[in-house]
């Protein structure tokens, strides 16, 4: 496998270990649900969806350096989903992450399903 430049591309390509490495260790996420971060916290959810937002493929990417903004779609369960990652960074590494996902139904399934994976309340 390609050693993924972005993370979106590590996003799409499900890659956790390139994930990981595009981190700051205070990166800040926003999912749809709620704020988060550090690192540990952020890259958990990061794969978490990667496995709740599946078939996912990129159609799009608005500008680069040190802010990217793509556009993906894919499925939660059989519900297809749109979606956009922007992505702020600094030397290369990613300090604040931005999750937008529609439609509602598919979001609201993908909350769902994020909980049973984790386990927890994925509020915060």
């Amino acid at each position: 496998m390609t050693d993924p430049a972005t993370l979106a591309d590590a996003f799409v390509a499900g890659d956790r270990e390139a994930m990981e490495r595009l981190l700051t260790p205070e990166t800040v996420f926003r999912s749809p649900v709620a704020k988060y971060t550090t690192a540990e916290r952020v890259l958990l959810l990061l794969t978490t969806i990667t496995e709740v937002v599946e078939d996912r493929s990129v159609t799009s990417t608005l500008g680069g350096g040190d802010e990217q903004a793509t556009f993906f779609t894919g499925r939660v369960g059989e519900r297809p989903v749109d979606g956009v990652l922007h992505v702020l960074s600094d030397d290369g590494r990613c300090t604040e992450i931005t999750l937008m996902l529609r439609p509602l139904e598919s979001l609201l399934a993908g909350v769902k399903r994020m909980q049973a994976a984790l386990g927890e309340d994925t509020a915060g």
